[in-house]
């Protein structure tokens, strides 16, 4: 008797592949084993991904201009995540789903940069747009956005929304020597290892809503041989969302659970695109993992860290 296939709903599976911005991966898979989803389907992941191309292509080269003119002006800008990520990664530009470009810089310079951008077309979309004091007082990115050619821009003055929290790896992204070959131009990047793990710890803060992040320890793993790639939070957090999303066998009542749960999680979302409803008390969390990694665990960091996370979210 024949196996009965389970039905597979494949507008959902083109929006799921949208939302969590997996489309090169993706692709790579359906280029490997073309007969496992139908034509239609497979064209248009296929012109999902040209599009891709070309928005990682634009950003490519927006990086490359920003940074090379802020350097001309003496400011130090070091790309983080994006196409960066990527290269360091995948070996290329375009295997990532990039939406736009993140620049580290001296929190000293920031006014001066954003003065800068705004010469060359972009814009602050905020309130604090007039407001030297806001600027240099604010813990978030300060994102400018170019009518032009649609490229937002995020100017972080550190690697996590808490002041002096992981000072020594974003000195460590800032200062270090290695650069990244972009046609007529190097770019200053973070160390590969470190930039990869911090940017998968930080894209695991949003959980359901984009799981680039799962596809990325795989390629760590295959690409690295240290000890901190064996990361235990990172293993057991990426088993488990690869069981769920495969439905794999586990009689472990929590992870039913966890599965049902995070799916209706991601159903309700997906629709809405509202990343709102994720971010629950767990999504903070996850902050105390990445800090206490970003500063080696330090028992004195802890504690300092906790009294800083209370304080800020429950005033």
């Amino acid at each position: 008797m024949a196996e009965l296939l389970p039905v597979v709903e494949w507008d959902k599976f083109i929006a799921w592949v949208k939302r969590h911005r997996v489309t090169p991966a993706v692709y790579r898979y359906i280029k490997k084993n073309p007969a496992e989803v139908p034509e239609v389907v497979a064209n248009k992941i296929e012109q999902r991904y040209k599009k891709v191309t070309q928005k990682n292509m634009l950003l490519l080269s927006e990086t490359v201009k920003i940074c090379s003119n802020l350097s001309e002006a003496g400011i130090s800008a070091v790309p983080i995540k994006g196409v960066i990520l990527s290269y360091q990664l995948y070996g290329d530009f375009i295997s990532r789903e990039v939406r736009d470009i993140d620049l580290l810089i001296d929190q000293e310079r920031l006014t001066e940069s954003i003065a800068f951008l705004e010469k060359k077309g972009y814009y602050i979309e905020s309130k604090i747009s007039k407001n030297k004091k806001k600027i240099k007082n604010t813990f978030y990115p300060i994102v400018l956005k170019n009518l032009e050619n649609y490229v937002s821009i995020e100017l972080h003055r550190r690697l996590l929304p808490w002041e002096g929290i992981g000072s020594d790896l974003t000195e460590t992204f800032l200062n270090n020597k290695e650069f990244v070959e972009a046609g007529l131009y190097s770019l200053r990047v973070p160390p590969p290892e470190q930039h990869s793990i911090f940017c998968i710890l930080h894209g695991m803060k949003h959980l359901w809503s984009s799981l680039q992040w799962v596809n990325d320890i795989i390629y760590l793993k295959k690409t690295s041989e240290k000890e901190i790639i064996k990361y235990e939070y990172l293993n057991n957090a990426s088993e488990k969302v690869y069981s769920s999303l495969y439905n794999k066998e586990n009689k472990s009542k929590e992870h039913t659970y966890t599965r049902e749960f995070w799916e209706r999680k991601c159903l309700s979302t997906i629709k809405t695109l509202n990343e709102k409803k994720l971010k629950t008390i767990s999504y903070k969390l996850l902050y105390i993992k990445l800090a206490l990694w970003m500063n080696n665990n330090q028992r004195s960091f802890k504690s300092r860290y906790l009294c800083e996370f209370i304080q800020r979210y429950f005033p």
